[in-house]
């Protein structure tokens, strides 16, 4: 069962569909990448090597860290007022394209619908992060950066679903555009 409440027109997410399958992920090296084991130590007749000292991250890659950290933070939290029924915070977490095509109460019902039909959540973990770059061509969505981040969630009555948080890059951070769910695999 795959419930989605999506604020994003069909026809603007089957466009936007093909960027995705040909987007890379956002990098998320620490977060999400299995950790290497260890190298076997040197054998006693060789002495051990001494470690490199340790290079300065380049100033593009530690603003991209800065940016999927922001991300994981709004969606950690946007998500913790989903649960709590705080729907006038997520309503003012919206981008403004997103706010500007559905009345208030339109899309706290949507939002409710899709949320209270999950029940009690267990426990949850975040399941990955997707990043999406929407181009010049298309009208809605807007040309910009999204992201998605996915978390795998343990239902009260046994199921496990995939919860999505969709999110568009605007200049005062990242803006909630969207959430669904569907079963686990």
């Amino acid at each position: 069962m795959n419930t989605r409440f999506s604020l994003i027109p069909p026809s603007a997410r089957r466009r936007a569909g093909m960027t995705l399958a040909a987007c890379a992920a956002l990098a998320l090296g620490a977060c999400s990448a299995p950790q290497k084991q260890p190298a076997p130590p040197a054998p006693p007749a060789v002495a051990a090597p001494k470690p490199a000292p340790a290079q300065p991250q380049a100033p593009a890659q530690a603003q991209q860290q800065a940016a999927v950290q922001a991300l994981l933070e709004r969606s950690d939290a946007t998500l913790r007022m989903i649960d709590e029924d705080r729907m006038d915070a997520v309503w003012a977490s919206l981008a403004p394209f997103v706010a500007g095509t559905r009345e208030r109460g339109q899309f706290v019902a949507g939002l409710r619908s899709v949320r209270g039909g999950l029940g009690t959540v267990n426990g949850r973990s975040r399941a990955g992060v997707q990043g999406v770059r929407v181009g010049p061509e298309s009208k809605m969505p807007p040309p910009g950066q999204y992201a998605n981040v996915e978390y795998l969630s343990q239902l009260a009555n046994g199921r496990r679903v995939i919860e999505k948080l969709s999110f568009r890059q605007e200049q005062d951070g990242w803006r909630f555009v969207g959430y669904e769910t569907r079963n686990a695999q």
